[in-house]
Parts: C-alpha cells; structure tokens; sequence
C-alpha cells in the first residue's frame, strides 16, 4: 500500500481540475488512512461509501457540485492505490466496495511496494524509503502532466 507521498501525488493528479485547495485535497488523500487509529485500516474508509459521504459533506460545506466531485474522487482515489499496492498484513486488499461488499480488494498484481509500519525493524526506513522512490517515479510525471495541462489550458481560455 502506498505512502503519503504516493496518495498525495495522487490527491494532485486527481485534483488537478481545481484552482486553489491543493494542500487541502492532499489531506483528503492521505485521510483515509485515520483508520490505522481505531484499528480498521483498510475497511470502511477505503471504500467507495466513504468517499461519496465525504462528497456530500464537500458539497454541504462548499455548496459547489464540481469541488464536491473532486473531493469524493480524491479521497476515491486512496483506496484505489491502495487496491493496486503490495499489502503486508492481513486482511489483504481494501473493503473497496463497502456498503455493497464487505469482501476485501486487492488487484493481481502490484505496482506499489508496501509501507512497512514496524519501525523497529533494521530495514524499516530503507525499505520505506525504496517504495516512496517508487511512488514518485512513477505517480510524480502523471502530476507534472497534469498539472500542465491543467496550466495550458487555463492560459487559453
């Protein structure tokens, strides 16, 4: 499962649409993992449920369809790496799909690396420190692109 490196990459390819908010809506990314306080990390916060409840409480704050949106996608989009990442600990995967399943998700494959919680383990740091490396090599262009498109077109309107 990715870092708060990798989720907040992902909080700005995603939010990319949005003029001003950015450190807001990489706090967004990364709040899905408060669950690792109560003990439930992976469950209900990293599910779709959860992302269109934060969606509604964007949109009855903001009163703004188009940030609500963004904020459901961008809190959407942690649950989705996370889904996509190497998992160290059992239960496997995310509650993806919570409300509608209780069933835990991971893909077939991995393209991000686990992050290790155990800091008293010898290779805690240099193992966490290869995974974000990873992260930003492979989610740190996607965020230039689109934050450059996002510039480009914004300067031809």
């Amino acid at each position: 499962m990715p870092s708060p490196i990798g989720h907040g990459l992902a909080s700005l390819i995603v939010g990319a649409p949005q003029k001003r908010g950015w450190l807001a809506l990489a706090l967004v990314g990364m709040a899905p993992d408060l669950d690792l306080l109560w003990g439930r990390h992976g469950m209900e916060t990293h599910s779709v449920g959860a992302a269109f409840l934060v969606a509604l409480v964007a949109l009855a704050f903001t009163r703004n369809r188009r940030t609500a949106l963004i904020v459901g996608l961008v809190w959407f989009a942690h649950p989705l790496l996370d889904a996509l990442g190497e998992d160290s600990s059992a239960p496997y995967g995310v509650m993806l799909w919570w409300p509608f399943s209780h069933q835990h998700f991971i893909a077939p494959f991995a393209i991000f690396d686990s992050i290790y919680r155990a800091y008293w383990k010898a290779d805690f740091w240099s193992h966490n420190a290869v995974a974000a490396i990873k992260e930003i090599a492979i989610l740190g262009p996607v965020a230039c692109l689109a934050w450059w498109w996002r510039r480009r077109s914004l300067s031809t309107r």
